[in-house]
């Protein structure tokens, strides 16, 4: 009689184990106004400082006249004093200010955008834009809520351009960085609309146009007004740009008062089909 076979034990097979993800933490942080010609900065690491009072530096001519920090139990903070005015409705003529009111007006919309672009590079992105006022006559306004979210596996930020569009006085259209071949697109597509359209001479950069009638007025009504939004809008997504933030900057002479600005990016090395929104 033949043995029977024996039974086999099959080997355990080796245990495999699944790495943790890495912990993700998120922070939040501020930017605001505070007064015409401070930049207040909240809840941002320290080691971010040396990175923004260089930004502030390279992209507001007339310097930084004081630089401030204070610790309490809500958090960190530090303010940049800038020399001048960048802020104020109406520039006024005071220690040395040698720039005009429209320079004013790009300087300080190129210093908001440097600002965005290098908080962008380290990972600080805008989670909410907003304007939270204690008081308009103090000029403190809550401008912007970013978050920072670190882990192991996090995206490097993309490289970006930036560029900004804002509305003017009600019936202008003003362009600062942007390709020319945007401002183009853009007085093409609104040539209905356009009264008048030039490259502002003498600032580098800089393109004008002046719309019919006044925004907001009779002229146009509310289904033309939301077309030309649109409209622009179109000819920045076809262009690469997505709007990052939209900000209320009440800078300049009494020829410009109160302005929105939306600030633009775009990811550097953008073709034609590339996607905007991802």
């Amino acid at each position: 009689m033949l043995n029977p076979l024996p039974q086999l034990v099959p080997s355990p097979s080796p245990r495999t184990t699944t790495p943790n993800p890495p912990h993700a933490h998120t922070s939040f942080a501020t930017l605001s106004f505070s007064g015409p010609g401070h930049l207040h900065f909240f809840r941002f690491p320290s080691t971010l400082h040396f990175l923004l009072h260089a930004t502030i530096l390279s992209s507001w001519p007339l310097g930084i006249t004081l630089t401030s920090k204070s610790t309490s139990s809500h958090g960190d903070s530090v303010d940049y004093k800038l020399k001048s005015f960048p802020w104020a409705p109406v520039q006024p003529r005071l220690f040395g200010n040698a720039l005009t009111s429209n320079d004013s007006v790009i300087q300080a919309r190129r210093l908001l955008g440097a600002v965005f672009a290098a908080l962008y590079s380290e990972g600080w992105m805008i989670a909410l834009g907003t304007e939270v006022s204690r008081s308009r006559a103090m000029g403190e306004r809550l401008l912007c809520c970013f978050r920072y979210q670190g882990s192991g596996r996090r995206r490097a930020p993309e490289v970006c351009e930036w560029m900004s569009v804002s509305w003017d006085a009600k019936n202008k259209l003003r362009f600062v960085d942007a390709p020319i071949e945007l401002c183009v697109l853009v007085a093409e597509r609104l040539r209905n609309l356009i009264e008048r359209q030039r490259v502002v001479a003498g600032m580098e950069g800089v393109f004008k146009i002046k719309l019919k009638g006044s925004v907001g007025g009779k002229w146009y009504d509310g289904v033309r007004m939301r077309g030309l939004v649109l409209d622009l809008l179109e000819c920045l997504e076809e262009s690469g740009w997505r709007v990052y933030a939209t900000v209320e900057q009440q800078v300049g002479g009494l020829e410009d008062g109160a302005a929105e600005s939306r600030h633009c990016c775009r990811v550097r090395g953008w073709t034609g089909g590339m996607l905007v929104y991802d």
